[in-house]
This record gives structure tokens, C-alpha cells and sequence, in this order.
């Protein structure tokens, strides 16, 4: 079980899975930050709770199974799905936010300069830098 507040640092190649079959994946050097999990104390929470998972470097899979409220950010990009597969990626040096889209819809936006939001759908790509706004990547 991960809680609230918690760190995860992948040593190698690492799957976490949710109770309703979604899960996250996380590439061997990954680093993320769950800020809306569980308490000790509490018991699973009902499907459609709000969970946010901060990726501080490296690379994310998610796969949503049923309908999940879920937020992945990075240092400067929010990125909402809306149920799909999808992967991100984050290089804290360059401040690159990258999104691939295999699956359904994701909402892409900067959190920092001129807010704007992306929609990007399956077979897409989003990348996203510093304080500029999310775009297609060709």
C-alpha cells in the first residue's frame, strides 16, 4: 500500500496496481510523489476519489480501468485522463513534459506562463516545456 505523501523511487521497472484493475507503471529511474492516496487509518476510497500523483522524473504508464479521478503532474504540467492508456514523461533539466496517448482522451495543461489546455487523443503526442503552453508533437 502507498500513502499519502510518499515517495516512490523505481530501482527497476515497477507496476502498482488499483484495487479496480487500473495501474501505474513506472520505468526503472522514476520518482513520484502520491499527494492523494490513502491514510493509515482509512479504507479504500470510492471509486471516482481523487488521487494525484506528482512524477518528479522519469516515465509513468497508466492504464484506467473504469471510471477514476486522477491527476498526474509534473513540475510544470497537469495532465488529466479521461478514461485511456497513456504514458508521461519528465525531464526535470529541460523542464519537458512529454505525453503519448494509446487509448481515449487526455487533457494536457501548463501550470506556469499563459495557462492553456490541450486535448490530445489515442495515437497522439503532447510535449510540453518551461512556462510554455502544451502542444502536438509531429
Amino acid at each position: 500500500m502507498i500513502f499519502r505523501g510518499q515517495t516512490v523511487r523505481a530501482s527497476a521497472d515497477v507496476q502498482i496496481e488499483l484495487e479496480d484493475g487500473s495501474y501505474f507503471a513506472l520505468s526503472k529511474g522514476a520518482a513520484v510523489t502520491y499527494s492523494d492516496c490513502l491514510k493509515e487509518d482509512e479504507e479504500a476510497p470510492p471509486l471516482g476519489s481523487k488521487h494525484r500523483v506528482a512524477l518528479l522524473l522519469g516515465k509513468i504508464w497508466v492504464k484506467i480501468a473504469k471510471p477514476l479521478v486522477i491527476e498526474i503532474q509534473t513540475e510544470r504540467t497537469g495532465i488529466a485522463p479521461r478514461g485511456t492508456v497513456f504514458s508521461v514523461e519528465y525531464d526535470p533539466k529541460t523542464q519537458t513534459t512529454v505525453v503519448e496517448v494509446e487509448k481515449g482522451l487526455v487533457e494536457v495543461r501548463n501550470l506556469l506562463g499563459t495557462l492553456q489546455t490541450l486535448v490530445v487523443e489515442a495515437g497522439q503526442m503532447a510535449i510540453q516545456t518551461g512556462h510554455q503552453p502544451p502542444r502536438l508533437k509531429k
